[in-house]
């Protein structure tokens, strides 16, 4: 529910852990939808340089939007965790604002300004 917390810093370090730790770390990844491909996340990042290179399993309900998941990007993979809570207005709207947080996050972690 929307009352429920989760912390998104464990949730990210349960990533951490099937990627550095886990022997099924490849069907983790496999069984988690791609965006800008299938499943739920078909529609976000698509069109966009990420599509097809995140691997993530969105949640929601009323007032709440949640990504997490990888971004495997060249050589380097990322965990990424967003969780929205308490919105208001249109759900297509956070969606976009998340979609942009990504991009931006993850562009400027490869190439950050001098």
């Amino acid at each position: 529910t929307a009352a429920n917390t989760f912390p998104a810093a464990l949730l990210n370090d349960l990533l951490i852990y099937m990627y550095r730790h886990s022997a099924n770390y490849d069907v983790f990844l496999r069984s988690l939808p791609v965006a800008g491909v299938n499943g739920t996340v078909r529609n976000f990042l698509k069109d966009t340089p990420l599509a097809g290179k995140a691997h993530l399993k969105s949640g929601s309900i009323g007032g709440v939007q949640c990504y997490a998941g990888y971004i495997c990007k060249g050589e380097k993979t990322y965990s990424v965790v967003v969780m929205v809570n308490g919105f208001r207005g249109k759900r297509r709207n956070i969606v976009a604002s998340i979609e942009k947080l990504i991009l931006n996050t993850i562009e400027n972690y490869e190439n950050p300004s001098p």
